[in-house]
């Protein structure tokens, strides 16, 4: 009832149901209407009108079994129910009720018998099923539950909710490519529905598929353009595609709707930050500070950017506060670079490898795990670690380009393989050119080593390094002159770089 209305309605209804007694929806409005202004036993007094006036009507009983579960006096409710069970054995809203009741009261079993006589008179009842899908659920039953959703999408597989519940199980169980099918049956007149566009976002983000989730993130925010969650969920995937500036506009949006929404206010300033306006960053990092002080998410934004400003000290005891509040992996892994930065490698060794005991599948703890193990030449450790990354992680480039090198003298076949697909996942990327040109030179390859090892250099601008790698491909292809220049110019850039005593040694070949 809307407010300084609601006597006037509930006389009106008084009203109906004196002229039209078997009117229900009038009784159980009414009743409600007690119950909201806290009269249960007024709303009781309709309920058991109602069974007195209309003694045979289901309806009538459902009321009533409603009023004393609002009521709490679960003992009446569930005798009234036995009542209900032998009035109306065949009424499919009193197994229904029934399996609400017992279902709540964590009797799962009657519950679940009570569903089944519902799929006996009427075995595509969608309610039934999805209900007992439910109790599987609460159950830890993963798979019983996932082949309950199935019979009720195949009910009618245009269906909203049943399609929800179902994509909903296969995303979360790893099969985002049944879930994208499982919606793509939906009605097209139910595909504006948030819950539809918000899950069919999250499988699209998952697969890769990022425009196509910036596109349902977009219609998301058309649907409800007064909510800030789908402008954040709008930039995070504007994010993922990579698209800085669209993401911050989508943000502003999201603070003008809700200007006190943290998440959006740290990613609001990581962007800042990203895109280059430090000052501001810093500024807007200092606000959040003094505003909340005491959150792990401040404290991870203050973290995060110190690591990009090398501020190790700063990282770590921003990061140690995290740590001590959120144990998390992705707070490992980034905790850890700051223990790195500042030399302590067996501390961050010890907090990689023991958050890792605790999530042994986690990508990113492999991933930064072998990483650590990279840098101090521990190659037969982090080998394993990154065949783990490339098998979940396909096309993680630097996984891929890492392997490649540690395996390019022991398996230089497979070594190859690994740097060409790396290559193809980041053709411009200088250090995956680089790797992918030296493999390419040891196996005999030496004019297509040239040509990648060239671009190498120029996209790296004319590091040292690489540009020593591509004087080595000259000389392979008898271009001792053009070496001889690309060494000295490398040297002259630089004389302490890591191969430069190896650079010199060729020059002075030459």
């Amino acid at each position: 009832f809307m407010a300084g209305e609601s006597e006037q309605a509930m006389r009106q209804l008084q009203k109906t149901l004196e002229l039209a007694p078997e009117f229900s929806q009038a009784r159980t409005i009414l009743a409600i209407g007690h119950l909201s202004k806290g009269e249960p036993e007024q709303a009781l007094q309709i309920a058991e009108d109602a069974i007195s006036e209309t003694p045979d009507s289901v309806d009538a009983y459902l009321l009533k079994l409603m009023v004393l579960q609002h009521n709490k006096d679960y003992s009446q409710a569930e005798k009234l129910l036995q009542t209900m069970k032998k009035k109306f054995p065949d009424a499919l809203a009193v197994h229904l009720a029934r399996g609400s009741f017992f279902a709540e009261r964590g009797q799962s079993e009657t519950a679940r018998a009570a569903y089944q006589q519902v799929l006996k008179q009427d075995e595509k009842h969608v309610g039934a099923l999805m209900r007992l899908a439910k109790l599987e659920r609460d159950a830890g039953n993963s798979e019983a539950m996932g082949e309950w959703l199935a019979k009720a999408n195949n009910v009618d597989p245009a269906a909203l909710m049943p399609a929800l519940a179902y994509a909903e199980y296969l995303f979360k169980t790893g099969q985002p490519e049944p879930a994208t099918r499982v919606l793509g049956q939906v009605s097209e007149a139910e595909r504006d529905n948030q819950y539809y566009l918000s899950l069919l976002g999250q499988i699209q983000l998952s697969s890769g598929e990022t425009q196509q989730a910036v596109t349902s993130y977009k219609r998301l925010t058309q649907v409800v353009p007064g909510s800030a969650p789908a402008r954040m969920a709008l930039a995070r995937a504007r994010l993922v595609d990579n698209d800085k500036e669209g993401a911050l506009a989508d943000l502003e949006v999201a603070l003008k709707l809700d200007p006190d929404h943290l998440q959006a206010k740290v990613q609001k300033t990581q962007l800042q930050f990203e895109l280059g306006d430090k000052r501001g960053a810093n500024f807007s990092l200092n606000e959040l500070l003094n505003a909340h002080p005491d959150s792990p998410a401040v404290w991870t934004l203050q973290g995060w950017m110190a690591l990009r400003e090398r501020d190790f000290v700063l990282a770590e005891n921003a990061y140690e506060k995290v740590w001590n509040t959120l144990a998390s992996p992705g707070v490992a892994t980034e905790y850890a670079r700051a223990l790195m930065g500042l030399g302590k490698r067996d501390q961050a060794v010890e907090l990689l490898e023991t958050t890792l005991s605790r999530h042994q599948e986690n990508i990113d703890l492999l991933f930064a795990l072998a990483t650590v193990y990279d840098a101090e030449k521990e190659g037969a450790k982090s080998i394993p670690l990154y065949e783990k990354v490339i098998k979940v992680r396909p096309t993680n480039y630097v996984a891929l380009n890492n392997l490649a090198w540690l395996l390019k003298e022991t398996n230089p076949k497979r070594a190859l393989a690994l740097a060409t697909r790396a290559h193809e996942a980041v053709p411009k990327n200088p250090a995956v050119l680089d790797t992918y040109g030296l493999i390419l030179l040891e196996q005999g390859q030496s004019e297509k080593a040239e040509r990648i090892l060239e671009q190498a250099s120029s996209l790296s601008d004319f590091d040292p390094n690489m540009s020593f790698h591509y004087a080595q491909s000259l000389v392979k292809n008898g271009k001792a002159v053009q070496a001889k220049r690309v060494l000295q110019n490398a040297l002259a850039q630089s004389s302490t770089f890591p191969e430069a005593k190896e650079a010199e040694k060729l020059l002075n070949s030459l």
